[in-house]
């Protein structure tokens, strides 16, 4: 399926990508947070879904992400008023 992320190990990847069956993206690239998202560098392990439910606290615990950081990932979820 286009779009799929997966991760393969290089034995099983290589006759893909050889065929074009698949392409390899960096972290950066299989991250689905706009890239212009506060901290983005340091949350690739989650989803814009996992962060939605954390509140400030909860995200200064991820290694990265300091007051400032998790404040303004709070303040991008607020709806527009």
């Amino acid at each position: 399926m286009k779009g799929e992320i997966v991760q393969l190990t290089d034995e099983r990847a290589k006759p893909l990508l050889d065929k074009d069956v698949i392409v390899e993206v960096s972290k950066e690239e299989a991250t689905d947070l706009p890239e212009d998202f506060p901290g983005r560098q340091y949350l690739y392990d989650f989803t814009i879904d996992d962060l939605k439910g954390m509140d400030a606290e909860m995200l200064q615990d991820i290694k990265g992400i300091g007051k400032a950081s998790a404040n303004a990932i709070v303040e991008y979820f607020k709806p527009a008023e």
